[in-house]
């Protein structure tokens, strides 16, 4: 496998949470399939609905790079 990235998402989100979490759990599952890795740039505009803790333990927890 190629460890440059090749592929960047750019997500922007401001308090969409469950929407943010279908958006990244499709692009984790995709990222994960390609073979010129990707990552993942989320903008969020300082929510205030838990998109941000989400976001931090989604991070954490992949393999694929989430910024």
């Amino acid at each position: 496998m190629n460890s440059a990235i090749e592929t960047v998402a750019l997500v922007n989100s401001f308090n969409r949470c469950a929407l943010l979490q279908e958006a990244l759990t499709s692009l984790i599952k995709a990222f994960s399939e390609l073979d010129g890795g990707g990552a993942i740039v989320v903008f969020d505009a300082g929510s205030t609905d838990g998109s941000q803790d989400w976001l931090k333990e989604t991070a954490a927890q992949s393999a694929i790079p989430i910024l």
